[in-house]
């Protein structure tokens, strides 16, 4: 027992001395060396040069540069004419119209006031007409922008604009307000550049609007194309014709004409542009006749159509040269005639020489004629007008055998008309007259003798009166 404690001890002893010798040997070595003898010294080892140490390159500081405030500018971005014709007839057709966009960065001040100039420059490069006007640029919020500007310029017809190619020029420049600020008010002074921009070029025509086919008058509603050779335009496009009571548009398909540079009014020197009346019939303005028009057109010579007149109730007519027996009612026609400007007839003497041969319901007789002269403020004058009655044969009351008697005798012809024979819109209008008749009446029967007999027809009837 006691012999294993002892080596336990002799243990711990061993571990103990190597622990110390270990401590004494590390201060030993890093200890100084110490001069044991003043008199001698141990040799030194010789020292070794020293290795330069590394160069750093030289560090500069960052200098951030202070920005500077931006500065205004601006620009056209682009500018368009748009305008090919100026009608003073149309609604907004008689002004010059286009746009134009400016850029815009870092405005002063918001809105800029800027000052516009149009000049409309021809061919040549001459100033035609010139515009000014005064607009701001601004967007709030923001401070590099396009601005977009849309400009409609009165042209009227008093200025004249010869018919040929134009451009736009638009300068802009500041606008300073003429008014003084009050004494209270910071004075800011501003400066920008004047710019300038020109738009694209366009061929344009400049009218009244008015329209002559000779003595007819028309407006244009719409030119949809036009070419110009001088002396001579040709346009497409429609024109309206005012007859007064109402009016009617009218198509127009390559008519040519010529513009008076005074009144820069259009006649038309070819071309034929076609029509139909506004209804069928059609009664002109304060016109006693109604008329059906068809195949009408305007051309260099004014306004012509063949014309059939409305014909009164109850009358009809046939052809007496023609094989029909048959008789025609309603229109009676004219021909191809010349019309007016509310669509009535031109002329008052218009004479057809076709023999006719009249019959009215109302009358026991026909009316032979050799023509007519109408005259639309009255009516149809029936050139050498006979009366044949249509019912009874024709003879002499008491002459020898096979005698017929008829109370209707007094229509024999031994009628004539006295004065005209007019058809006015109610019916015949004559007088007939006879110097004497004798005749046989069936009932009562008896002998009968009439002297100078008088008849009236009004209106297609014999006036009882």
């Amino acid at each position: 027992m006691l012999d294993q404690r002892l080596f336990k001890v002799s243990s711990r002893m061993k571990s103990y001395c190597s622990i110390l010798f270990v401590i004494v040997l590390v201060v030993w070595n890093s200890a100084p060396s110490v001069r044991c003898d003043s008199a001698r010294s141990l040799p030194q080892a010789p020292s070794l040069p020293q290795a330069p140490a590394p160069t750093k390159p030289p560090v500069f500081p960052i200098v951030t540069p202070t920005p500077k405030p931006p500065g205004f500018k601006y620009s056209f971005s682009g500018a368009r004419l748009d305008t090919t014709q100026i009608i003073d007839s149309i609604p907004g057709k008689d002004v010059v119209q286009g746009e134009y966009s400016i850029s815009v960065e870092y405005p002063p001040v918001d809105p800029l006031p800027i000052r516009t100039q149009f000049d409309l420059v021809d061919s040549s490069g001459g100033v035609q007409k010139t515009w000014t006007r005064i607009e701001s640029l601004s967007k709030p919020g923001s401070k590099i922008f396009t601005q977009t500007f849309l400009y409609s310029l009165s042209l009227p017809p008093s200025d004249r604009l010869p018919i040929e190619n134009y451009r736009m020029r638009i300068t802009t420049d500041f606008y300073e307000d003429p008014k003084k600020p009050s004494p209270d008010e910071p004075v800011i002074e501003i400066k920008i550049p004047t710019i300038q921009t020109y738009t694209n070029d366009q061929d344009i025509l400049q009218t009244s609007g008015l329209l002559h086919f000779s003595d007819i008058e028309t407006s244009l509603e719409s030119v949809s194309s036009w070419s110009y050779t001088s002396p001579t335009l040709r346009i497409n496009g429609q024109t309206l014709w005012d007859l007064g009571a109402s009016s009617i548009s009218v198509p127009l398909t390559d008519i040519r004409c010529q513009r008076n540079e005074t009144t820069l009014d259009l006649s038309v020197t070819s071309g034929a542009a076609f029509f139909d009346a506004p209804s069928d019939p059609y009664a002109p303005m304060d016109s006693l006749w109604s008329y059906r028009c068809r195949s009408g057109s305007l051309t260099s010579l004014g306004a012509t159509a063949v014309v059939s007149v409305g014909l009164p109730g109850r009358l009809s007519y046939r052809e007496r040269a023609g094989s029909a027996i048959t008789f025609s009612e309603g229109f009676l026609s004219l021909g191809a005639k010349k019309l007016t400007q509310n669509m009535q007839l031109y002329s008052t003497n218009i004479v057809d020489a076709n023999p006719l041969t009249w019959s009215d319901e109302s009358l026991g007789f026909l009316v032979h004629c050799d023509g007519f002269v109408f005259d639309y403020r009255e009516g149809f004058k029936l050139t050498n007008p006979q009366m044949e009655y249509r019912f009874a044969p024709q003879f002499n009351a008491g002459v020898g055998p096979g005698e017929r008697p008829s109370n209707c005798a007094f229509l024999y012809d031994d009628y004539s008309f006295n004065g005209d024979a007019v058809i006015r819109p109610n019916g015949l209008q004559a007088n007939l007259e006879s110097f004497s008749i004798d005749y046989q009446s069936s009932f009562p029967k008896a002998s009968v003798n009439i002297d100078e007999i008088t008849l009236a027809l009004n209106n297609g009837q014999i006036d009882a009166s």
